[in-house]
């Protein structure tokens, strides 16, 4: 099968595709480097048993993209989009606006165009907030319209065949430490701020007061779970959502002193006035993923933490040169 995924190069791209790769498809990247690089890529084609195309693209460019769709015949696409933060959808929610649902109305466009009416939007769950500002985001919502704008076409033509994976925060990196997250500053979530700690970046991990648990799924198993909903996708029409994760949550200390006990090292805390209330505590039960798509996370908090530390490591090895 010919996938095309957008946003391939970011931190969930770049982990589906090369498991995507290694099972035989044949992937065809289209990234506007926001969050990925060349060099990404090229560590990506290190590790895929077949070649991965890429092109850097914007899914606002119509004309560019035309000629993608023009150039190839797609069996489905994965849409990721990946975006850094909430707090840069309350910084700019015109442009998060722009990037999201314009980005995905042109997507959209061209597979109707090309025929191609499969796809699987790759949604986070907005996964915890800070209770001392606004429930609601430009981030979530406007994930939650380019959802209405799928669940009205597969309800209008039946042709299409829609899949909406949700997971809370995607951590730790490939096992052999050749791709992972890129923050490109100070990390947003837990455990790569630990990682950045215990690597003597200039942080210090806050621990909420007041204990809160947060869910996270390890990156490899949300890439294998676009894998398992592809094969939904040939199987059945409609639409469908459907939560990925472990099913559990940790406190902030709970995942500092796993990361200490598996990679041996020390990490710098301080307890904060801080109450994280976790939403997605309510959205991670799986049990419909795994009855429907065969898939169960494999991975735990110890190998999120392993792994992490080991792209860690070798980011920083690879930055220095």
């Amino acid at each position: 099968m010919k996938i095309l995924v957008t946003g391939g190069l970011g931190f969930i791209g770049s982990h589906t595709v090369v498991e995507l790769s290694n099972k035989g498809y044949e992937c065809v990247i289209v990234d506007n480097l926001a969050l990925g690089s060349r060099e990404t890529f090229g560590r990506m084609q290190k590790i895929s048993e077949y070649p991965i195309r890429c092109r850097n693209i914007n899914l606002l460019d119509r004309e560019q993209l035309a000629d993608v769709f023009k150039q190839n015949r797609f069996d489905a696409v994965i849409h990721l989009n990946e975006s850094r933060a909430v707090d840069e959808s309350m910084e700019n929610p015109l442009v998060r606006h722009e990037d999201m649902i314009n980005s995905t109305a042109n997507l959209l466009e061209e597979m109707k165009k090309a025929d191609v009416k499969r796809i699987i939007y790759s949604s986070s769950i907005p996964a915890r907030k800070d209770t001392t500002s606004f429930g609601w985001n430009p981030y979530d919502h406007t994930n939650s319209i380019v959802e209405e704008m799928l669940y009205d076409l597969s309800h209008l033509d039946p042709k299409w065949r829609v899949s909406v994976l949700k997971y809370t925060t995607p951590v730790g990196a490939h096992s052999s430490g050749m791709i992972g997250d890129e923050p490109g500053g100070i990390p947003t979530n837990l455990l790569s701020s630990i990682a950045m700690a215990a690597n003597g970046g200039e942080v210090v991990v806050d621990v909420p007061g007041e204990p809160s648990l947060m869910g996270f799924i390890h990156v490899t198993d949300l890439a294998n779970a676009h894998d398992k909903a592809l094969k939904y996708l040939i199987r059945n029409a409609g639409s469908r959502t459907l939560n990925v994760g472990t099913g559990k949550g940790y406190s902030a200390l709970e995942v500092i002193h796993m990361f200490e006990e598996v990679n041996e090292v020390k990490i710098p805390y301080q307890i904060v006035d801080k109450y994280l209330e976790d939403f997605a505590m309510n959205c991670i039960d799986s049990s419909e993923a795994e009855n429907e798509l065969d898939w169960k996370a494999e991975r735990g908090l110890r190998e999120m933490c392993e792994d992490t530390w080991r792209w860690e490591k070798e980011s920083k090895r690879l930055l220095m040169g």
